[in-house]
């Protein structure tokens, strides 16, 4: 695209390692003279590469989801939460689930997923029973997974963190007699 747009046949692409931190490989971008910089995928790193590229007016299309860090020549590419949220719960609601529960993790993303659920099951005209936070540990899941179970009956579950912790509170879930249908969001992609 960028080749027919600028009708330049001289693009190229760099990519620059990490390891020593997103300020030096933003750093070395800038001295090399790039005029685009895709990434970084988190948003704490967003803020640290959009410091030093606005010195030179270079926009950023990141891949993170935490949309705080947009604005000012930095654009999202992500999947938002509210965008996955929304269309799982029209998806599961048009094929006649109505109670819905979820179990977000202890984090920003976990935070956004708990407004957002609150937002799309109350707007495709369902239930929210409840919303558990969970922190990755066992003890925080079996009390999320006990307090669920005390909430009332629920068609479908929202596992809104990484596929291997999904294995994990599925697990935990159907051991403690959940039958509710399980649904995901990209999160799951990550493992």
């Amino acid at each position: 695209m960028a080749l027919i747009d600028t009708k330049n046949n001289k693009v190229s692409v760099q990519t620059y390692d990490t390891a020593l931190g997103v300020d030096a490989a933003a750093t070395r971008a800038m001295r090399d003279g790039s005029m685009l910089i895709l990434g970084p995928l988190r948003g704490e790193n967003v803020v640290e590469v959009a410091g030093i590229a606005r010195s030179r007016n270079v926009p950023i299309i990141s891949f993170s989801n935490d949309v705080s860090v947009a604005g000012r020549n930095v654009y999202m590419l992500g999947h938002l939460p509210n965008q996955s949220v929304d269309r799982i719960v029209r998806f599961a609601k048009a094929r006649g689930l109505n109670r819905f529960a979820a179990i977000v993790p202890t984090n920003v993303y976990g935070q956004r997923t708990n407004s957002n659920v609150k937002t799309s099951v109350s707007d495709a005209g369902g239930t929210l029973v409840s919303v558990q936070e969970v922190d990755g540990s066992s003890a925080s899941l079996d009390a999320a997974v006990k307090r669920l179970k005390t909430g009332g009956s629920v068609d479908a579950v929202l596992i809104a963190d990484t596929g291997k912790s999904a294995i994990a509170i599925a697990t935990a879930l159907r051991s403690a007699g959940i039958t509710a249908r399980i649904l995901g969001t990209e999160l799951w992609n990550v493992d």
